[in-house]
């Protein structure tokens, strides 16, 4: 891979999307299993409306911050000015006040609208604190990650997810009075709580780093009208994301209760909300499982490529974003195989039977899908964030449209969702993809594609053979060891097929030189 590439970084925050995800799977299935599928359709119903209220503060105002840190060269400094770091606190509170305030409006318009449910507003009321803390910890990690200091952001976002999913081991367990609580209201105070706790860590993780002399800032006294400019700076950067993130959540707000509605008509309230629950509660976050690479990609990429083209040009952007698309393929191809054979066994775990098949029909979207996060962020690095509004407008647009048309006139209950979903998916990673290549063109590796396909193969066929061993031997009572093996195999073939050096190892923190020399050796006894 190229230097422009950021490999340790990358392998940092994908390791902790790895846990996170890992995790917070953990966490879904013992909450679906506790509190039952409408406990946990209602709270998946509500955070879509959380995302558009913090999405100033979570999204836009973060990455803002982050560009502007590593555009100005702070990364080898971490010496940060004195009006630049007041700015970032003064937008991070301006984030968390419009979050609260746009909170309350939905919830005075929700009457007049004729769209009040009790329950729903009590969760939206609930969530006041949660809010506050998301855009303050948001926008200190973003801080932390302009200044090039990777290991504290990746460390709040796991003990994050650790708290949240022990937390619920201690009030499943324990008896108490938390068992009065609805578990829609159980899944709000898990969720603030451990924000929380991610918000203690990140503020002592500051006042550590100031006190170590590890993280200065500027002398004061800057005029005002820097700080304006300043602040002026961060809004606009923080503008098209922003509305990309409202756009993204919006939609995803209106699909739900529309697609409900529509399949109510055909099969009833209860079974339209349990197949709402399987499609949003059970088959999409097992897709997403394992984007923890490509989001740890994404990551990574945004303060990287920013200080690289500020540095050395856009043309040292061609190469990174030529590697990313490899990387994606050789994750996402070989995913969406063993997500399309194993999903009858992964949906068994959530209690979940009838999820399998959505599971199935959308595991060959992986690729595009996985794609959008690393693109986005590559596209932000070239100061081109106006391509992620016109790739959600344009997909959230044509996803109300389909399932209008699929539900409401063709009435194809549940295959409509599906091809709702890959449309929406298909037309944004479209969009993305053409204006990276407008922005910094490079040559896609059409080569790496094909190799990544028949990686797939040879995935599908190690899962086919997991299921079809004797019963004690089959991957739902072994699964880490199956998933191994199957890790195993695919990385072994494309390190046969050169697509994969043991040098991209030696890269990696901590493990990378043993398994450099694992991967030379193994290849050894593979050739010959």
């Amino acid at each position: 891979m190229n230097t422009a590439f950021p490999v340790q970084a990358s392998a940092v925050y994908s390791l902790s999307e790895l846990i996170s995800r890992a995790l917070g799977l953990w966490f879904l299935a013992r909450f679906v299993d506790f509190y039952g599928l409408g406990s946990s359709g209602l709270l998946r119903t509500v955070l879509p409306v959380l995302g558009v209220a913090s999405a100033l503060g979570t999204v836009g105002i973060p990455q803002a911050v982050t560009r502007l840190l590593s555009s100005t060269g702070r990364q080898t400094s971490r010496a940060i000015p004195h009006g630049l770091a007041r700015a970032c606190a003064w937008t991070a509170g301006f984030a968390a006040l419009s979050s609260v305030l746009f909170l309350f409006v939905t919830v005075g318009l929700a009457h007049p609208l004729q769209l009040d449910n009790p329950d729903v507003v009590q969760l939206l009321l609930l969530s006041v604190p949660l809010l506050v803390m998301n855009s303050l910890s948001a926008t200190i990690k973003a801080a932390l990650l302009g200044l090039g200091m990777n290991m504290p952001p990746a460390l709040a976002q796991t003990l994050e997810i650790a708290t949240r999913v022990a937390l619920l081991f201690f009030v499943t367990q324990t008896p108490g009075p938390h068992q009065d609580l609805t578990g829609a209201e159980m899944g709000m105070f898990l969720l603030t709580a451990s924000e929380l706790f991610e918000l203690l860590f990140l503020v002592s993780t500051l006042l550590f780093l100031r006190l170590a002399g590890r993280l200065k800032t500027g002398p004061r006294g800057e005029p005002e009208q820097r700080h304006r400019a300043l602040y002026l700076s961060v809004l606009r950067m923080a503008l098209s994301p922003t509305l990309q993130s409202l756009l993204a959540s919006a939609g995803y707000a209106v699909e739900l209760p529309l697609a409900e509605h529509y399949l109510a008509l055909q099969y009833g309230s209860h079974q339209a909300e349990v197949m709402i629950a399987e499609y949003a509660a059970v088959a999409l976050p097992l897709l997403c499982a394992p984007m923890f690479v490509t989001d740890g990609m994404a990551t990574a990429l945004l303060p990287t490529l920013t200080h690289q083209r500020v540095e050395q040009g856009r043309e040292v952007l061609g190469h990174a974003l030529r590697s990313t698309v490899r990387v994606v393929a050789m994750i996402a191809i070989p995913a969406s195989a063993a997500l399309y054979v194993l999903a009858p066994d992964l949906c068994r775990w959530f209690g979940a039977t009838g999820a399998a098949p959505l599971l199935a029909w959308l595991a060959p979207i992986a690729f595009p899908l996985y794609l959008q996060a690393p693109l986005g962020a590559a596209l932000q690095a070239q100061g081109q964030s106006r391509g992620l509004l016109y790739s959600g407008l344009v997909a959230d647009v044509l996803r109300l449209l389909s399932l209008w048309w699929c539900l409401g006139v063709w009435h194809l209950a549940v295959a409509g969702i599906l091809i709702t979903c890959a449309l929406a998916v298909l037309a944004q990673t479209a969009i993305l993809l053409h204006m990276t290549i407008r922005t910094s063109p490079f040559a896609f590796p059409y080569t790496t594609v094909c190799q990544a396909f028949l990686c797939g193969v040879v995935v599908c066929a190690m899962c086919m053979t997991a299921r079809r061993v004797p019963d004690h031997l089959r991957f739902d009572h072994h699964p880490v060891l199956w998933a191994t093996f199957m890790v195993m195999a695919g990385t072994t073939y494309l390190l046969v097929a050169g697509e994969l050096t043991p040098a991209a190892f030696g890269r990696l923190p901590v493990v990378g030189r043993p398994l450099r020399r694992a991967a030379e050796a193994h290849v050894r006894r593979m050739l010959g």
